[in-house]
């Protein structure tokens, strides 16, 4: 072989390497570009999904409040009712001492002792 020829081969065989240097090149700008786009999906998802929790989160407080309101609500009616019970037992209560008073004075009268 000559020295042109080996030139030549040379040639050939920097030309070769530099072809697959360009398609490795290519291949990783196209992986780069799909990891670029993953992680802009993943954020996307991330951003997404938080979004959800809060807005989740915001339905059930506002529903523990409605809750809380309605059970305060039926509570004070509970103690409305109670307070009426105790208010009829009382007088009541009342009223049978004075009954068993009028049965004793009207069994002085009659003359039972």
């Amino acid at each position: 072989m000559t020295l042109r020829g080996n030139l030549e081969v040379l040639e050939q065989v920097l030309v070769d390497i530099v072809t697959e240097l360009k398609y490795h090149k290519q291949q990783v700008d196209i992986i780069s570009a799909e990891k670029d786009t993953s992680g802009a999906m993943v954020q996307m998802n991330i951003a997404q999904a938080k979004n959800s929790v809060l807005s989740e989160e915001l339905k059930i407080q506002n529903e523990m409040r409605r809750e809380e309101r309605q059970q305060d609500r039926e509570h004070e009616r509970l103690l409305r009712q109670i307070h009426v019970v105790q208010n009829d037992t009382t007088t009541e209560k009342t009223r049978l001492l004075q009954m068993q008073r009028r049965i004793l004075e009207l069994e002085g009268s009659v003359g039972l002792p």
